[in-house]
Parts: structure tokens; C-alpha cells; sequence
């Protein structure tokens, strides 16, 4: 399934692409994801937690980053296995950074996503955007709160994999089941008012 999001950070395109730049501001601004090692050539092994309901997994797998810094976008590529649960996710994400007219930063993003196993039953492409949604939310905040602590680390000619500007720290699993359930109230709430014709 593909995944479409896009959002406004409030620093310029050098800042953000910075941030970006370093896989564990990232990691610890995404709720459940966690960086284990740096690999050579860009590559990553890290693990991603999610809890929905009682059913609680934690992809491990690695990722590769591809980055264009005179396009300021960058290609995200990773596979994980949950052997608990006999899940297991693959996905292909592609960033965009764009500088608005206020100086600030357009982030556009699409992810191509495909689960298998347990938690697939839960993969329905409308659901799986709302909580995307949800998450680019959590993110966004977490990320804006973090590039405030480092104003100055803005030397966007190289990635720092040694995490010397960022210092990372594991994330709580992804609670899908508070996210699901928020989801599925903002439509009742829809569905309700489309019903009674309320705004």
C-alpha cells in the first residue's frame, strides 16, 4: 500500500535536512524505533516496537539510506521480522524537502508498505494512513523540540553516523491500539455529524 504525508517544519531546508540527515534524531523522535548498529555503506540495524491490543511485536531487520543533497531528498529502504508474532514489514520511503515562503521547511513524503502475518489483518490501506497521520503528528513535534535544542547543527556536507550532535535514546513501542482506537472516534465523530448534518 502507499502512504502519503506531508508537513511543515518551522526551521529552514539546511536545518531540517540536517536533522533528517542523522538516522538517530530520527529514531528517537519516531515513536517505537530504535537504531542498534551502523553498517557500512549507509546501512543501519535497528528494531521497531508495536503494540496493538494484546498482540505486541518488534520488527529487527536493517535499512538503507540514499541520499541527494543537492535535491535535499533522500530514499529510505528496510525490512524487519517479528519472530513472535510471524510478522513481517517491508517498506520503501522517499523524502522531499521544499522551502516555503516563510523560510520554513515543506517536508513530503510516500511510503510504500507491505505487511505479512499477524498483524496484517490490521493493514487495511485506510486505517494504515490515519494512523500514519497520527504518528507524522507525534513526529513532527518530537523532531521541532529537538532541532530547538541543536540550533546549530546545520553541516549538511556529510552524515554524522557516530550520533555526536544527536544523542539517541530507545522509544516506547508504538501503541497502535491508542492510535486505532483515536482513528476509529474521529470517524464515528464524522459519521455521526454527516448523519445529523452537524459541521
Amino acid at each position: 500500500m502507499k502512504i502519503d504525508n506531508q508537513f511543515i517544519i518551522e526551521h529552514s531546508p539546511t536545518i531540517v535536512w540536517a536533522g533528517l540527515s542523522d538516522i538517530y534524531t530520527v529514531a528517537e523522535c519516531l515513536p517505537g524505533a530504535s537504531v542498534a548498529d551502523a553498517l557500512p555503506n549507509n546501512r543501519y540495524r535497528g528494531r521497531f516496537a508495536v503494540k496493538l491490543g494484546p498482540l505486541a511485536a518488534t520488527f529487527e531487520g536493517e535499512l538503507e539510506i540514499e541520499h541527494d543533497l543537492n535535491a535535499q531528498s533522500a530514499t529510505v529502504s528496510g525490512k524487519g521480522t517479528d519472530t513472535r508474532s510471524s510478522s513481517r514489514a517491508q517498506a520503501s520511503l522517499h523524502y522531499q524537502l521544499e522551502p516555503t515562503d516563510t523560510g520554513h521547511t515543506k517536508v513530503s513524503i510516500t511510503t510504500d508498505l507491505t505487511l505479512a502475518g499477524a498483524l496484517a489483518q490490521f493493514g487495511k490501506a485506510a486505517i494504515i494512513q490515519q494512523v500514519a497521520n497520527r504518528i507524522t503528528v507525534e513526529f513532527v513535534a518530537a523532531f521541532e523540540q529537538r532541532l530547538a535544542q541543536h540550533p546549530d547543527a546545520t553541516d549538511t556536507t556529510s552524515v554524522d553516523t557516530s550520533s555526536e550532535a544527536f544523542v539517541s535514546t530507545d522509544q516506547p513501542a508504538l501503541n497502535a491500539g491508542h492510535l486505532l482506537l483515536s482513528v476509529c472516534r474521529d470517524l464515528m465523530r464524522r459519521w455521526w455529524a454527516k448523519l445529523f448534518h452537524r459541521p
